[in-house]
């Protein structure tokens, strides 16, 4: 093959792979961010479906529920939100530009998950319509004023208006090192487990002797470190309050800053105990036996050697 025909053979060659990669960036799908704004940027959340309603505003750094009752917010699910809402994108092109279809891909104002974010001084952010697919794993977006509708993962688990998915659900979360003593109170004992140095000191009727840090103590502090539930009880004290005038267990948790936490829990039924903190009678929460089992503690076991 003489020169000249090597020459037409590169050319040739090349045009071939201008050509493929030329098509290859035509056919890549082109995506677009469905929120043009950062976490800070936003100070209000307000998430509508159907007749339930949930605001959700910022105290500085914390976030609470303001409505339909003030609580404070989980902080997990909150950032949940922030990662997924603020990462969706979709394609350019939309899969309707229609009025009329909107009602059929659930983002009309009566069937659609609205949510709408808001700056400083309550302004507006944006506020976009999310329908569910057919396909539980899609949903369908449009934007305030705009008509074109996208198809997007479903995001249906961190845009729930529920209370009981925002609400913290922690009951105590009490580090070790934070905590001065505990005073329990259970059947017919009565006893403190009182912090000393890095120790633990038990305090009973006729005993007092350092604690070994054996299993049975760590699985009490264990629990004060992450006491949660996700049952709630609100604004019906007046149905627990004869179980919880003779409760199976008290414990007064004092911390070295002085914070006391007062829980008073009663039998519920074959599967669960009632909680209350402090006196509340705002809300109370549930627990399930086993978990409240983690907070008794058998003496006997607290005070052998591992």
């Amino acid at each position: 093959m003489n020169k000249k025909n090597i020459i037409a053979l590169s050319l040739l060659v090349l045009l071939v792979i201008l050509f493929v990669v030329s098509k290859g960036r035509e056919n890549r799908e082109v995506r677009r961010d469905l929120y043009n704004l950062a976490q800070g940027d936003i100070h209000k959340i307000e998430i509508v479906q159907h007749a339930d309603t949930l605001v959700v505003s910022r105290d500085g750094h914390d976030w609470w529920i303001e409505y339909p009752r003030r609580l404070p917010v989980k902080e997990s699910h909150i950032q949940r939100f922030f990662t997924e809402l603020l990462g969706i994108n979709h394609s350019t092109i939309s899969i309707s530009d229609s009025p009329t279809q909107q009602s059929f891909y659930h983002v009309c104002d009566e069937t659609a998950n609205k949510v709408t974010l808001y700056g400083t001084g309550d302004k507006k952010l944006k506020k976009v319509y999310f329908g569910r697919g057919q396909n539980p794993q899609i949903a369908h977006v449009r934007a305030e004023n705009d008509n074109s509708i996208y198809q997007i993962e479903s995001i249906f688990t961190v845009i729930n208006p529920s209370v009981n998915v925002w609400r913290d659900d922690v009951i105590v979360n009490v580090m070790p090192e934070s905590i001065s003593s505990i005073a329990v109170s259970h059947g017919t004992q009565a006893y403190q487990i009182i912090s000393d140095g890095g120790s633990w000191v038990y305090s009973g009727d006729t005993t007092q002797m350092i604690a070994p840090h054996n299993p049975e103590l760590q699985k009490l502090l264990g629990t004060l470190s992450s006491l949660n539930t996700n049952v709630f009880f609100d604004d019906v004290y007046a149905e627990y309050a004869s179980k919880l005038a003779t409760p199976a267990l008290e414990m007064l948790i004092t911390l070295h800053s002085g914070e006391n936490i007062y829980l008073k829990v009663a039998k519920n039924d074959e599967q669960s105990y009632v909680v209350q903190r402090n006196e509340s009678q705002d809300i109370l929460y549930r627990l399930t036996t086993q978990r409240y089992n983690q907070l008794l503690v058998n003496v006997q076991r607290l005070l052998e050697e591992e």
